[in-house]
């Protein structure tokens, strides 16, 4: 598994303090949206950052007390039980640091229209545009909290073809 890059760590540790700092010094409100944005978005990655500094520190703790020749028997099984837990920990935690640290691409900020047209093939074709614009009007809350199907509505095909039965 490739290493993370420690200087860039540090850095967003830095960079989330000063942040932090200057928020608490009581700045001018458009400086403090910008602050908390900046901020909001660093807090997430940082969690994580000491979270994982935390395990590497009590893995070596356990390391070194297996190394050590002076720990009791007792001390010693419990820190090879505890081992593979924290080693699993941090298998998880660079996993996760190593996505929370993929550079930001400009298009994420930006908002997407997904549309889903009937393709060719018949009425089979236009069941799932149906369905998917007619699933929000279909479904409605009872007052004793259980989720209940209402009448399909006008124009859709289950609507159609409960029409067509009668």
């Amino acid at each position: 598994m490739p290493t993370l890059p420690v200087q860039k760590m540090r850095e967003l540790e830095r960079r989330f303090a000063e942040v932090e700092a200057r928020m608490s010094a009581g700045p001018a409100a458009d400086v403090y949206v910008k602050l908390a944005s900046e901020y909001s978005e660093l807090q997430p990655v940082v969690t994580k950052i000491r979270a994982y500094e935390k395990a590497t520190a009590e893995l070596a703790d356990v390391n070194a007390l297996l190394s050590d020749k002076a720990t009791d028997r007792e001390m010693r099984d419990l820190a090879e039980m505890e081992k593979p837990d924290i080693e699993a920990q941090l298998e998880a935690l660079e996993t996760d640091m190593q996505i929370l640290l993929l550079p930001k691409d400009a298009a994420d900020e930006k908002s997407a229209i997904l549309e889903i047209r009937a393709g060719t093939g018949g009425s089979e074709a236009a069941l799932l545009p149906a369905i998917s614009s007619g699933c929000t009007s279909v479904m409605r809350r009872t007052r004793a909290g259980r989720s209940r199907f209402s009448q399909p509505a006008k124009g859709t095909p289950a609507a159609t073809r409960k029409s067509s039965r009668r």
